[in-house]
Formats: structure tokens, sequence, C-alpha cells
């Protein structure tokens, strides 16, 4: 049995244009790679697009590559991601599992408070496919609190699918302990996590992390370098990169120094550097300056200069760039925006109980903050925009109301 395995492709993640491009290429090189390999079925397991609404551009590329694998009869199973769900629990995967493109493994049923999986059977291999949505906020650690595992009667055929972190695997606060897993399943096709790993967790099983398949942040284009995929055969998984432009790093330590002299070495890092036509720069900027202010760092004149020398893309990061009189904590470690939510609202639980209601208020700031955060898509009027946020946090607020014992 042979099937790839592709996870955190966020298709219309980036701003600038040359980057989605590159995340819709990255994608489509996933699918080629996956129809030249002759897999019996292929797998994404969550965060297929950045958004619960995609852009039409990223709506475009996904129809026209799952078409292609429709055509080549590679079956497709997903799940939905931590980015795909919308607080009402609709996903755009819906519409791609009507026009047959996809089958959503991560559904079934609650029954007296038991959530029972639907089975998928692959038709050609056997291999049984099931699995859990990745939700905002780790919502969707309820859903293995409860999931029926007697419904998985042969694991040794069964694929879990999986969104989120795993403690034994990663740091992240608050990631999933692995037994709370279904046990023994020949593989755990797993997403969420940026960073790729395959781990044979004790108890439990083989459980692969295929990384994004384009980096689509600062750090990771600066950590990975490229995005990939996990190609398994008979139980074993190789990653497979993707490379579809050289990233350059650029790292400039500004301690004692003034912004002029920074701007000095900036500018000369970048135009005696001869590889940088086609590439995507990273210049990341830390440190304390003896004078002056980060204002006065004139970043767009560099960032023109390198544009012009032919730079795909300049991806700069002054976060911890200060002054004297400002001094950054060395010591704090750098956290993603949703890590930081998730310590903030577990560190101040106590403070958002609804007194009277019974409603989880922890849990529905999460939720209220996945609504509050969906930026405008393109084409979308303001007043369609702000109606739309409003009616799904006034759905979030019923649902909490109704789930209220």
């Amino acid at each position: 049995m042979r099937f790839s395995h592709t996870a955190d492709c966020h298709l219309g993640a980036s701003r600038d244009p040359r980057l989605r491009a590159l995340t819709e290429e990255a994608f489509a090189r996933f699918v080629t790679e996956t129809i030249a390999a002759q897999v019996d079925f292929t797998i994404i397991a969550g965060d297929l697009f950045h958004t619960p609404i995609p852009g039409i551009d990223a709506l475009k590329c996904s129809v026209t590559q799952l078409t292609r694998l429709r055509q080549a009869n590679i079956p497709v199973y997903a799940i939905g991601g931590s980015h795909d769900a919308s607080p009402s629990g609709k996903s755009i995967l819906e519409v791609l599992e009507r026009a047959q493109l996809l089958i959503d493994v991560g559904k079934g049923e609650e029954r007296e408070g038991v959530w029972i999986p639907t089975i998928t059977v692959d038709p050609t291999t056997g291999a049984l496919l099931t699995g859990i949505s990745g939700r905002q906020g780790m919502l969707d650690h309820n859903r293995y609190e409860t999931f029926d595992r007697t419904a998985i009667d042969d694991p040794e055929r069964t694929i879990f699918l999986v969104h989120t972190a795993i403690a034994e695997i990663t740091d992240i606060p608050g990631a999933l302990p692995a037994r709370m897993l279904p046990p023994g399943c020949a593989y755990y096709a797993s997403g969420h996590v940026h960073i790729p790993s395959v781990t044979d967790v004790p108890g439990v099983g083989k459980i692969g992390f295929p990384g994004p398949l384009f980096p689509n942040s600062f750090s990771e284009l600066e950590e990975l370098g490229h995005g990939g995929y996990l190609m398994v055969e008979n139980g074993r998984a190789t990653r497979k990169p993707i490379t579809l432009a050289r990233v350059i790093s650029i790292h400039i330590d500004a301690n004692g120094k003034t912004p002029n002299a920074v701007f000095d070495e900036v500018r000369e890092r970048i135009t005696q550097n001869t590889t940088i036509a086609g590439a995507i720069l990273t210049l990341r900027i830390d440190g304390t300056l003896g004078s002056g202010s980060p204002a006065d760092l004139d970043l767009r004149t560099i960032m023109k200069e390198g544009m012009a020398l032919g730079a795909l893309s300049i991806l700069r990061n002054t976060a911890r760039l200060t002054t004297t009189e400002l001094a950054a904590d060395e010591n704090a470690p750098a956290q993603a925006e949703q890590d930081v939510e998730d310590a903030m609202l577990r560190a101040h639980s106590d403070q958002l109980t609804l007194p009277g209601t019974g409603i989880d208020g922890e849990r529905l700031a999460r939720t209220l903050l996945t609504v509050l955060s969906r930026e405008q898509l393109d084409g979308e009027k303001q007043n369609e925009y702000r109606d739309s946020v409003v009616t799904e946090a006034l759905r979030a607020l019923e649902d909490a109301q109704q789930k209220t014992p």
C-alpha cells in the first residue's frame, strides 16, 4: 500500500501575491508527484485553506488540482484543520465533497455524549480511514475525550487522521497526550504542527507530521527553507521536499549600533549578494540600538533596492529591534500568536466565568477570538464583512447558551 500525505497547505495564506502563487504551485507539484508515484490514495490532514471561506484564487487552485487527482483515479481522504473550520462548524470541504473531489473522513455523530466516528473503506487497498478535524483554540480536544474507540475494531488496517499537536512530539502548551488517540493504528496522518517529523510513540504507533507544503511565515522560510510532504509505502514514511525558490536569510545584530550603521550593513549584505535574483530574502534585525530609534531605519529603500536586483520577495522581521530606553526581553521565548492567546486564556480562565449562566467562558472566548480574527476577503464589501462577523459572533453566543446544561 502506498499513499501520499500532506497537511497545512494553507492555500491563500500570504498577502504577497508572489508567495501566494508559490503556495499554489507547491500544491500543484504535490499533485503531480502523487500522480507520478501511482499511489493508491492521498491524504490531506487539515488546513487545505488558510481561512474557512477561501478566496476565489485559492478555491480555483484546489478544484483544479483535486480534479487532476480524480481523473487519475486517486481518492483523496481529508479532514478539516483549525484554519478550515468556522465557529459554526461549516467548512468549504463540504462543497468539495459534494463535488466528489474528496472524502471527509472526520465525520461521525454524537449519541448520548459519545462520538461515533464514520469509518471509510478505501476500495482498492481495504484500508480503513477515520479521524478528527482540527478546531481553533484546540476545541477539537473535547472530541477525543468522547471518541468511541470500540468503533475501530481493526486498528492494523486503520489510518487515523489528526490535526493537532501531540505532547510526546512537541512542547506546544496544551498539546494532546498521545494516549488520547485510539491505540495501535497502522498510521496516524497528522497536521497542524509545521515541523516535519515521523515518530513511533510507544503504546500508540507511528505519527507522521509532513510540515507545511510551502512555508507560509517568516520563521518557516528562515528555518525550513522549503516545504514538503510524506510518501508512505508499506508502513515506511519518507519526506519528499518541494523546493520552488532559494531562501536567503540575513541576520543583522544591531546591538550598540546607530540606525545609519545598521542601514549601511544591511545594504551591503543585500547589494553584494550575487545570488539574490529569483530568491526569497528574509531579513531579521534584532538587538538594542546604541542610539536613535528603529523608526529611523529606512528599510523601504533597502527593500526596493533588493527587489530591483531581482529578489522574488523580501520579508523583514524587526520584532526584537529596540532602543536602550525600551530593551527587549531576550529571554522571552518567541511564540506563535495562537500559542500566546491559548496561554493567556488559560492563565485568566477564572476571570472568564459567566456567573449564573453555566456557559464555559474560556471556550466561548476562544470561539469569539476566532470569529473576530477573520480577515476581510478579496472582493468582500465592508458591510458584508461586518455583517458576516457579527452573525458568526451571535451564532457562537447562541450555541454556547444551547450547550448550557
